[in-house]
């Protein structure tokens, strides 16, 4: 992770959502949501992981299932069905071409069951040129700040929303990006945005669970778990990101 100077922008705070949640130690929802096929979801999805089972597969086809030395180990209770749980480890989805996108979306749903001290970062794309870096990143800071880090042509870009977010509460996040702006989205809100240059790539690596240092180290790991991760090759309207939350 690249820890660049943050800058909390005015009026981006936001607190978490009530209602259904799912919690640890809950009971199973026998009518919870089912995880829906790639092609109910909006045009230019590149990579789509329902976190169901393991190893994690790529449901759109398109291959880019992932690989692991430090594996998860673990599917538990999902937003949607289930999830992968993180604690310490990470997955990695190799460098392929149609995965370094000059506009896109990186979406999830996140839930700590652990909440960090410093940093935990959920999913990122790898950039090593400079070593620590990422060309996107989301990451929460204790329990108080969703960061966003970016590598553009202009350098590392970095913007920040205040939140409050709580161990087993159930957060969908989602990171759009064009050639001029990028947005944070929470529960379906845009909570924060800056104005970019174009990003930059080099290996390409998309990290799910923690960062990958230079060396391979598991870096900034989450204690908690993902699901419904999908990553689009546009950057999709407030409306598209607000119907992922149900689909």
């Amino acid at each position: 992770m690249r820890v660049a100077t943050l800058c909390v922008l005015a009026g981006c705070g936001f607190t978490p959502t009530t209602g259904t949640i799912a919690r640890d130690g809950a009971p199973p929802i026998l009518d919870a949501p089912a995880d829906a096929p790639a092609d109910a979801q909006p045009a230019g999805l590149i990579a789509y992981y329902p976190m169901d089972e393991l190893p994690m597969e790529d449901a759109t086809g398109h291959g880019h299932d992932g690989t692991c030395t430090a594996c998860p180990n673990a599917v538990g209770s999902g937003q949607v069905d289930k999830a992968y749980s993180f604690n310490m480890d990470r997955v990695d989805v190799p460098s392929a071409a149609d995965l370094r996108t000059e506009t896109g979306t990186i979406a999830a749903w996140v839930v700590f069951d652990a909440l960090p001290v410093a940093y935990a970062c959920p999913f990122g794309m790898v950039y090593n040129t400079i070593p620590n870096g990422n060309t996107w990143q989301l990451c929460l800071r204790d329990s108080t700040q969703w960061a966003v880090f970016m590598q553009t042509q202009a350098g590392a870009v970095s913007f920040t929303a205040a939140t409050n977010v709580l161990t087993g509460a159930w957060h969908h996040m989602a990171i759009t990006w064009s050639t001029t702006s990028a947005t944070l989205y929470a529960d379906g809100v845009a909570i924060s945005s800056d104005l970019i240059m174009p990003l930059v790539y080099d290996q390409g690596i998309l990290t799910i669970g923690a960062d990958k240092l230079t060396d391979g180290t598991v870096d900034v790991p989450m204690r908690g778990r993902l699901d419904e991760v999908k990553l689009f090759d546009r950057a999709l309207t407030p409306q598209e990101i607000q119907a992922l939350m149900t689909h």
